[in-house]
């Protein structure tokens, strides 16, 4: 590009906050979520959207070549339980068109006067997110502009503290680079949990371990490569607290088969349940018979699941 006189522009999109407007450095970047929370919420701006280009120039080229099938890009793995006609459509024209849909279900819960618990209110942004279709700033905009509009600041707020804890986890990782990946995470004194593979594990994994909902979720996370933030880290309280095995067999697991798989977001939650992330207030959050009763309190997930 230097050759042919192009100059590169950068723009930064993939968090809601930019680093540089942060009410401090990385490295003084609270570790405490509600203390980050607080202060971005406080002192920092969300900026507005880039505008969209009237057009773009693209060089010429003869021949772009074709998409690869999907078995070309996946070798030596099971293809049978991949649901290939999903919901997850790839593209920017595709994440609008869902983002519309979520903000129009909540004009219609407006016109009802209704309302949902937070466990109960999913976006399924997240995969757009994760690829760069949709800019959270984008989000951030419409769920704001939606909230002043209907009027439901719960509803629409449960989305924006998402994308308030995608950037606090980027921005840890930051801070803290490959910590979160360590066995040991931020407890250095910590009786480890060998770190391989056991029936354990591998019932989890393909939804056998006996229990109807965690079953049901990891089944439903093997076919279509998603599952909502509770039923995440209701599975993972299950496989550390309940079956006993290394998170960190966990957390490679979901990279795997997650399509929405952020490095930050999915290392940072799993040592956050574990128990060895940075915020050791949280280490106590997470009970598996308390979730059960948040998550699917009349059984209705799993008895769908068996249906």
């Amino acid at each position: 590009m230097w050759k042919q006189k192009v100059n590169l522009k950068h723009f930064i999109g993939h968090t809601l906050y930019n680093k540089e407007d942060l009410p401090f450095p990385i490295k003084d970047i609270p570790d405490v979520f509600t203390q980050f929370k607080k202060k971005t919420e406080r002192d920092a701006i969300v900026k507005p959207c880039f505008l969209t280009p009237d057009a773009i120039s693209f060089v010429a080229v003869q021949d772009w070549g074709i998409l690869p099938e999907l078995n070309e890009l996946v070798v030596n793995e099971e293809l049978d339980g991949l649901t290939q006609d999903s919901e997850f459509k790839g593209g920017e024209e595709a994440a609008l068109n869902h983002l519309h849909d979520f903000l129009h279900t909540g004009e219609g819960m407006a016109l009802a006067n209704a309302s949902l618990k937070k466990n109960e209110i999913v976006s399924k942004l997240s995969p757009w997110l994760a690829l760069g279709c949709l800019s959270p700033r984008e989000v951030y905009w419409k769920m704001k502009e939606a909230e002043a509009n209907y009027g439901l600041k719960p509803y629409f707020n449960q989305i924006v503290l998402g994308l308030l804890w995608r950037d606090y986890y980027r921005f840890m990782f930051k801070k803290y680079r490959n910590t979160f990946f360590k066995p040991e995470g931020f407890k250095q004194e910590l009786t480890l949990v060998p770190l391989a593979d056991s029936d354990l594990l591998h019932l989890w994994k393909t939804g056998n371990t006996g229990h109807l909902l965690v079953d049901a979720m990891m089944q439903e996370l093997n076919t279509i490569g998603y599952i909502n933030n509770a039923a995440r880290q209701l599975v993972a309280t299950y496989l550390v607290y309940e079956l006993k095995v290394n998170w960190v067999m966990g957390a490679a697991y979901f990279e795997e088969k997650l399509i929405d798989y952020c490095p930050a977001s999915n290392w940072g939650n799993w040592a956050t349940v574990a128990g060895v992330g940075n915020d050791q207030r949280l280490t106590s959050s997470f009970d598996f018979q308390k979730q059960l009763k948040v998550v699917d309190p009349k059984g209705n997930y799993a008895q769908a699941a068996r249906a």
